[in-house]
């Protein structure tokens, strides 16, 4: 398995058999504390991301931290969360 990380900002892309580079990031919470990690909103904007799979939130928090990262919103708002 090849791992390449992209960024140090706990936002990273995987590539590894079929996997293609620009396919798949592993990331945390856009928003840790109330702020959104300037890094990753900008890794995350310009990654070009459809979906994104949220493992630990409720619908509510989803919509809150989606009101603090513009990019989680456009995702959400397109049905992609």
């Amino acid at each position: 398995m090849i791992i390449h990380t992209r960024t140090s900002a706990n936002f990273r892309e995987i590539c590894m058999g079929e996997i293609c580079s620009g396919i798949l990031y592993r990331s945390s919470h856009p928003i840790a504390d109330g702020k959104q990690d300037p890094a990753i909103a900008e890794l995350s904007a310009n990654a070009h991301i459809a979906a994104i799979l949220n493992l630990s939130d409720i619908d509510a928090e989803i919509k809150q931290k989606a009101r603090l990262a513009p990019w989680y919103q456009k995702i959400l708002n397109l049905g992609g969360v």
